[in-house]
């Protein structure tokens, strides 16, 4: 079984909303809503047809990853360019703290989790799906 990786269409719509209701809900770069699938699309073409000379901006490609025989649309990608230029990007970063007391004898570590706005102007890959039955 071959695929190719293409850039999203208009006629992907409908795919796209299939698959995000696979995802249970809670997948927020690919929500059942159509209209915001829609508003991706739009988005991602702007990004497409983009001057090579213009700056870079916070762009969003949505690709699809397509079976080359039958043309049935088996999973998607988001790439998120320049994230936090338009909208701040936070992320999680998981840290290590470690104490310890001289009274007890005793080491403590602890795993937590920081909020960062560290990543401006990367780019993320996101959105990432595979159809249920391409898995294996």
């Amino acid at each position: 079984m071959s695929f190719r990786i293409r850039a999203a269409r208009d006629e992907d719509l409908q795919p796209l909303y299939e698959m995000a209701k696979l995802t249970g809900g809670g997948f927020t770069n690919l929500p059942p809503e159509k209209d915001a699938l829609r508003a991706k699309l739009l988005r991602s073409h702007t990004a497409f047809t983009r001057d090579a000379d213009e700056e870079l901006v916070d762009d969003l490609v949505v690709v699809i990853l397509e079976n080359a025989a039958t043309g049935e649309v088996r999973g998607t990608c988001q790439i998120f360019t320049r994230v936090g230029q338009t909208w701040p990007f936070y992320s999680y970063r998981i840290g290590t703290v470690t104490k310890h007391s001289r009274e007890l004898e005793r080491t403590f570590r602890a795993e937590i989790l920081s909020l960062v706005n560290d990543l401006e102007g990367c780019s993320e890959v996101g959105g990432l799906f595979l159809h249920p039955s391409e898995r294996a």
